[in-house]
């Protein structure tokens, strides 16, 4: 895809992308992972993730809780709630609001 666009860029149809890497893993996360979290369990060093609001995106290291940068969409929310539940094999409704996903084995 990236190889598509760089044709597509030298054409001046759509703007080059400037790093390619970075292009990469936001497009194999945001496909394959769980998009602006992905970095989060990409990361050996945070042991929990968890969202308050769209706006309050947590992430615990070392023990301690801190407000990540991540600022998240509605949509995004449910689409990340529907994936994670999809692939732990749970399921949500209005009598359980609330779930807990445990970290998948790779």
């Amino acid at each position: 895809m990236l190889a598509e666009w760089d044709d597509r860029a030298l054409a001046r149809t759509v703007t080059p992308v400037a790093n390619r890497s970075d292009a990469a893993r936001t497009v194999l996360s945001n496909v394959a992972g769980l998009g602006p979290l992905q970095q989060y369990l990409d990361d050996p060093e945070v042991e929990g993730i968890w969202i308050n609001r769209p706006s309050q995106v947590f992430i615990a290291k070392g023990g301690v809780s801190e407000l990540a940068p991540t600022i998240l969409t509605d949509g995004q929310v449910r689409d990340l709630v529907e994936h994670v539940l999809k692939i732990s094999g749970r399921r949500l409704d209005l009598s359980s609001p609330t779930r807990e996903a445990r970290r998948l084995p790779c």
